[in-house]
């Protein structure tokens, strides 16, 4: 840490540490999918969705109930994958 004039002033590096541990808390608060996009909207954070070639086909088989996602996964899968962005712009 770089003391200056009696104040305690962060590195640029530990500012950052800050910032990515404050977005990650923010992320986790959120309780809905709108919260999580509002999040990313109003912070700038650059998700980049992977997906499967095939994810967009229609299954050839009815899905049952343990195939298909709750909501509760999603909204978790989706604030991990906005997680997983914030600590790639480390």
């Amino acid at each position: 840490k770089i003391l200056r004039y009696g104040c305690d002033v962060m590195t640029a590096d530990e500012q950052k540490l800050k910032n990515t541990q404050s977005l990650l808390k923010e992320v986790d608060e959120c309780r809905t999918l709108a919260d999580v996009y509002t999040l990313v909207r109003d912070r700038n954070i650059d998700v980049r969705m992977r997906s499967l070639t095939s994810a967009s086909n229609i299954p050839r088989i009815p899905l049952d109930t343990k195939t298909v996602t709750s909501p509760e996964q999603y909204l978790e899968n989706i604030k991990n994958a906005v997680k997983d962005a914030i600590r790639s712009n480390e």
